[in-house]
């Protein structure tokens, strides 16, 4: 494959957006007819930046050194080769576009631009830089769009959110999902703006995390618990080789995202790699589910752990183990019938969820 005939590749990350809110705005149904959809994918953690650097690597932050909110600086850089590294040596120029330094791997990029999320138009900046990619070779440009956060985190105050976690009341919790479908919105017409059909190129369109709306005590936005509506998101694989109006409900990782790209343009994985390529599950008439490994340690809440996470799950098929190791909490919950997850199942099904457990301990002992 020349130069010319490889296809370029932009990644949109949607920073916050939950999957449970994507019809807030036309342009996702309308996205999903163009795309290969998958509406069922599993971050490995619930904050921006674990989940970004395992996104672009295609592997767990218990392996790579990013699994804690300030273990940016201990990226084993050296072991795990990162998406833009493998497009750049095969002919791409690399480009990111975020808002704050360490929130995502350096290693590959050619360049990678910084902008103030208080102040900074993304419909403008993401169209300009978009019009300013090179035209006689091929390019991976990453956007990040953070206004979602922003926005939810000017709503909540800084005050308010160094106060004592407490339960949100009904009226707070309505005038936070008001709030946050306003984001969902804005966050679909930047997209409508900044998504347009080119020609070779590969369009892929995903949140690194969702948001809490104050389902459970002592959680307000992310990053804190493990729970569905922070940790499953989704991804639109738009052109190339991707088939239109696809869509699987199937379980998936976000590390699956990374390998996928690669296979698509069959360029081999040189190691080994915990995210697998999501083509055989785009033709297959029914994917089965993907063991699924997640992790978080808080920055507040009630057991914060900032510097390594202390809160761990696995789902398997269509159930869920979450395994608190500052508490020693178990809760197991079966995440078909109890979408919300409300009823904790530990203790009922010994023989499951020793299963899940011992699962779990495989992932530890990666850390």
């Amino acid at each position: 494959m020349n130069n010319t005939s490889k296809p370029n590749i932009i990644i949109i990350v949607v920073d916050g957006m939950r999957r449970d809110r994507r019809h807030v705005h036309p342009i996702f149904d309308k996205l999903a007819k163009e795309a290969t959809l998958f509406t069922n994918v599993v971050a490995y953690a619930p904050y921006t930046m674990a989940a970004l650097h395992s996104l672009l690597t295609g592997e767990y932050g218990s392996r790579t050194g990013v699994n804690a909110y300030y273990s940016a600086e201990k990226f084993k850089s050296d072991k795990f080769k990162t998406l833009q590294e493998y497009l750049k040596n095969y002919g791409y120029a690399t480009y990111a576009d975020t808002f704050r330094k360490g929130v995502i791997p350096k290693s590959g990029f050619d360049s990678i631009s910084y902008y103030d999320e208080r102040k900074e138009d993304l419909v403008k900046r993401h169209t300009s830089l978009l019009e300013g990619m090179p035209r006689t070779s091929p390019y991976f440009l990453f956007l990040h769009y953070i206004n979602i956060h922003t926005n939810i985190v000017r709503a909540l105050g800084w005050r308010e959110r160094m106060l004592k976690w407490l339960k949100l009341s009904p009226e707070v919790l309505f005038r936070m999902i008001l709030n946050y479908d306003k984001s969902m919105y804005r966050a679909g017409s930047y997209l409508k703006s900044i998504y347009r059909p080119l020609e070779n190129t590969i369009w892929v369109i995903l949140s690194d995390h969702g948001c809490s709306l104050g389902e459970k005590d002592g959680e307000r936005i992310y990053g804190t618990y493990l729970y569905d509506y922070t940790l499953r998101t989704f991804v639109y694989f738009i052109g190339g080789k991707f088939p239109k109006g696809v869509i699987r409900n199937n379980c998936v990782r976000s590390i699956d995202v990374m390998p996928t790209i690669l296979d698509i343009l069959n360029i081999p994985l040189r190691d080994s790699r915990e995210g697998k390529s999501l083509a055989p599950d785009i033709s297959a008439e029914a994917p089965p589910d993907r063991p699924a490994f997640s992790e978080t340690g808080g920055l507040t809440g009630p057991n914060p752990s900032p510097y390594e996470p202390n809160i761990k799950s696995i789902i398997k098929e269509e159930w869920k183990l979450i395994y608190n190791l500052t508490t020693k909490q178990r809760e197991l919950y079966n995440t078909r019938e109890d979408k919300a997850e409300e009823k904790n199942l530990a203790g009922r099904y010994p023989s499951l969820e020793k299963g899940l457990f011992e699962m779990l301990d495989i992932e530890n002992k990666k850390s």
